[in-house]
């Protein structure tokens, strides 16, 4: 990674440029660059984008989807590897099943659900990050590409509602091209479009060790961001 800003104006090779929605080839290829993994995981590939981009640079790689029946959220990950990359849908910015793939609707399709139940959402990203994150072996990269969205006036900070695992690493911007709000005239220029990604990194520390000396009680309050599961 050259800077704290990526930019891939022109697409690169692997997956499927129709897909919508779908990240550059070139920014996997910049974090295999970067981290020299030994497997990289994807349970969201999406057209197949990171599983194209690890064949060709000779990476093994674990990749599904919810459009190949693999549920992120309830399905068995493969356990381990040093690089694990989520790019999640940006709640309900692109509908994908019964649109971009499958015949209708999935309802474990979060990307079809309303406005309405974005808690929802936040909580099945965060339970899915965290399942990342504890799957991977020590010392291992989590990357995770997201995005706020608006709708009907209102934002929807999901780069803040993110919660993170593990040690910060970097925090990335990556600039959007050829988006189709591009090309869109709005009647009220009240806010500003959004034209960026955020790239999160984390790393799950290689060892824990705890030094306990006595003991006393105390009173505390810590917010997972709604995360229901912790271990």
């Amino acid at each position: 990674m050259e800077s704290s800003v990526l930019s891939y104006p022109t697409r690169g090779q692997g997956g499927s440029a129709g897909w919508r929605g779908n990240f550059s080839p070139k920014m996997i290829a910049s974090l295999i660059t970067e981290y020299h993994p030994t497997l990289v995981r994807d349970p969201m590939m999406g057209s197949g984008t990171t599983p194209d981009v690890c064949k060709r640079l000779g990476v093994p790689c674990w990749a599904n989807d919810l459009k190949d029946g693999f549920d992120a959220l309830t399905g068995d990950w493969k356990l381990g590897g040093n690089l694990t990359i989520l790019h999640p849908p940006y709640a309900f910015a692109i509908p994908y099943s019964g649109s971009v793939w499958g015949q209708k609707p999935d309802p474990r399709d979060p990307s079809i659900w309303p406005p309405e139940r974005y808690k929802d959402f936040i909580a099945w990203l965060n339970e899915i990050a965290f399942h990342a994150y504890e799957t991977m072996e020590p010392g291992g990269i989590l990357a995770i590409l997201t995005a706020d969205v608006r709708k009907a006036g209102r934002l929807y900070p999901i780069t803040f509602d993110l919660a993170r695992y593990g040690e910060p690493v970097a925090n990335l911007i990556k600039i959007q091209h050829n988006v189709r709000s591009a090309g869109t005239q709005y009647g009220s220029r009240n806010f500003i479009p959004i034209m960026h990604e955020i790239l999160m990194i984390t790393r799950k520390p290689r060892a824990f060790a705890f030094i306990i000396e006595g003991a006393q009680t105390r009173a505390f309050q810590f917010d997972l961001r709604q995360f229901a599961k912790a271990s």
